[in-house]
Parts: C-alpha cells; sequence; structure tokens
C-alpha cells in the first residue's frame, strides 16, 4: 500500500480545508495511506522550516510503528500554503535527516517561501493577520526574535496560539503593521530577525526526488517569484523541479489545481 503525506496545518488547517476536504477521500479510495502531521509542534511555531520539516519526517518515521505494512511504502508529500512550508522543508531536509524514508516525490502549492518577501505583500494590508500568525509563530521557536517585541506584541503571541485561520484572518481588517508590536520600528533590519528570515528561507540543498510546485496565477500576497527563486536554486543543485501555474489567487488555486494534484501524484506511483 503507497503511503501519502498531506502536511495539513494543525490550527491553521481551515485555511487549505477546501482542497483536502476534496483530495483526501480521493486519496483514500485509491488505496493510499493518509498521514495528516501536525507540523506546527507544541509551540504552534507557524512558518518555521526546520522544526516544520522534522515534523513531517519524524511522521513518517513513526508510521510502521502503527502497521509494519508502511515500513517500505513509498510516500509521497503533499501541502498548501502553510502545509506547503513544512512540505518544502521536508524534502529539502530528508536526504540528510532521514535518508531511510522511501520518499519518492512532493507537491507544494501557494507556497510562501521568504518572510522578507511576505513582509513588502502582507504587512500591514488586509493579510497581515495571517502575516502576523506567522512572524509570532517564528518567534516561538527563535528567542531572540520573541526579545524584538514588546508587552503587546507577547500578550497577541500567547491569546492567538490556538486560534483558527478564520479569527487569524479576521485581525487583519485593522491592517497593523507588525513593526507597531516591536521595540524597534525597523524591527525587521535587525541582526535577530535578518538571522531568523535567513535560517527559514530554503534553497540551501535540494531535494534529491521530483519536487512540483503550483501557484495561484492572480499572484496576490505570496509572490509567485519567490516560488520560481527557489525552484531556480533547487534546479541548480540538479533537483528536477516542476513549476505550475494555475487558475485563481492564493485561495481559488488551492482548489483548481486539484487535477493537476491528483495526477501529479498518482504518476509519483506509478512511475517508480
Amino acid at each position: 500500500m503507497s503511503a501519502l503525506d498531506t502536511t495539513a496545518p494543525a490550527t491553521l488547517g481551515a485555511r487549505a480545508r477546501p482542497a483536502f476536504r476534496r483530495v483526501v477521500p480521493l486519496w483514500l479510495q485509491r488505496g493510499y495511506a493518509v498521514l495528516i502531521v501536525d507540523h506546527e509542534g507544541p509551540r504552534m511555531a507557524y512558518a518555521e522550516g526546520t522544526m516544520a520539516g522534522h515534523a513531517v519526517l519524524d511522521g513518517l518515521r513513526g508510521l510502521p510503528s502503527l502497521d509494519e505494512t508502511y515500513r517500505d511504502s513509498p510516500a509521497v508529500m503533499y501541502g498548501y500554503s502553510g502545509g506547503a512550508i513544512a512540505t518544502v522543508w521536508a524534502a529539502q531536509l530528508q536526504p540528510s535527516y532521514a535518508p531511510e524514508v522511501p520518499l519518492i516525490g512532493a507537491i507544494a502549492g501557494g507556497t510562501p517561501t521568504n518572510v522578507g518577501l511576505l513582509r513588502e505583500t502582507m504587512n500591514g494590508t488586509i493579510a497581515s493577520g495571517l502575516f502576523g500568525a506567522a512572524v509570532i509563530g517564528l518567534a516561538r521557536e527563535h528567542e531572540a526574535l520573541a526579545r524584538e517585541f514588546g508587552p503587546l506584541g507577547l500578550y497577541l503571541a500567547t491569546r492567538i496560539k490556538n486560534l483558527s485561520v478564520i479569527p487569524l484572518a479576521l485581525g487583519g481588517l485593522a491592517r497593523l503593521p507588525l513593526e507597531a508590536l516591536a521595540h524597534d520600528p525597523n524591527v525587521f533590519d535587525s541582526p535577530a530577525a535578518r538571522a531568523v528570515i535567513e535560517a527559514n528561507t530554503p534553497g540551501a540543498t535540494a531535494p534529491t526526488v521530483p519536487f512540483a510546485f503550483y501557484h495561484g496565477a492572480r499572484d496576490r500576497w505570496i509572490p509567485e517569484h519567490g516560488v520560481r527563486t527557489l525552484a531556480d536554486d533547487w534546479r541548480a543543485q540538479g533537483a528536477d523541479v516542476e513549476v505550475r501555474r494555475v487558475v485563481g489567487d492564493h485561495f481559488v488555486g488551492s482548489v483548481s489545481a486539484l487535477p493537476f494534484v491528483t495526477r501529479w501524484v498518482a504518476a509519483r506511483f506509478t512511475t517508480r
């Protein structure tokens, strides 16, 4: 039986819920085992790449403990938006962190590749609530970044820990720039913030299995050029990477891409 890993966010899972609600039953009907990983971890460190990648790979490692059938079962990873961050990092880290995992491919949609880019497109906009969730998630895993924020920022970090995507998104109605919660109005240029952003920007190493990105043609909030830059970085290291543009924006694209996603995943299992 083939094993498929869908890296759906836990507390932020509603963002990709329409796509997962439609595609998971299809995969189950095809006889795939579907593993949904809580990649945000105990501190809800949303958007922290290394932690998320390790969580996904550890989940795949643990699958045989439930059923030995899965020990040598090939796995394809899939994630959208926040889940795409986990998928990218799991694919990049797998050769060194979990080479024993029988990974045969990974596909990610609507991928945020660089918090610095999101600062330009989301901070202080209607999407600032979700951007704030990402920055606060990073701060939970990186104490030096947390110290950059004042009492209000730390209070909000505590209050939003268990919120779903809907109230987080509604928080964007305030259009609050994250700098307003920090000690320094240039917080994103501080050494601490730069170090965290650099550490959470993938591309230093590349996956050794085929990887596909898909992205909504209406380029809003999540920049497509970040995805294409990462794809080029990986290709320069010899990786097999495909980038597909699909109909719609970040939200519509999660559904309009489903035919491509299901075909691509099926092809990995039939061509191995």
